[in-house]
């Protein structure tokens, strides 16, 4: 169990202000149980956890030192869009592991962004263009140029 006590305790030890660990703690048990939700399958209350989220988020952001990852974003920002368009149920196996996302792109890399002098060159590009894409410099700069309304 990732979010027992003594962990969550293990994650704050170095922190000296009270206030500050008991935030931590709060914004650890709050994702743990939005990620309960969206892994479930039964039926959600969206707006309920729609409002949850939103509060999440702004707790999050209350903590200067901490950055919003593109992922915990897409987490706090739109899931409840997901789930409303899951028929108000939570996810559970519909989310795409990490190589099964990635067969799109490598599909339009090796066809349209990639050399076709022989394989080898194909895939070389095709790797290349995949570790651009998880760099998290350019991700940064997509956040920039891509901007949402959440």
């Amino acid at each position: 169990v990732m979010l027992n006590t003594n962990n969550r305790k293990l994650l704050t030890q170095g922190i000296d202000s009270s206030e500050l660990r008991q935030k931590i703690d709060h914004l650890v048990m709050n994702m743990a149980v939005i990620l309960t939700i969206i892994n479930s399958d039964r039926k959600v209350k969206v707006d309920a956890f729609k409002e949850f989220c939103r509060a999440t988020y702004l707790h999050v952001t209350s903590i200067h030192w901490i950055e919003l990852t593109p992922s915990s974003h897409a987490v706090l920002g739109h899931s409840a869009e997901l789930i409303e368009e899951n028929g108000n149920r939570g996810l559970h196996n519909f989310t795409e592991s990490g190589l099964e996302a990635n067969n799109k792109f490598l599909r339009q890399y090796r066809i349209n962004k990639a050399r076709k002098t022989n394989q080898y060159d194909n895939l070389s590009d095709c790797i290349n263009r995949l570790w651009d894409k998880s760099d998290p410099i350019i991700v940064m700069k997509n956040m920039e140029r891509l901007s949402c309304k959440h």
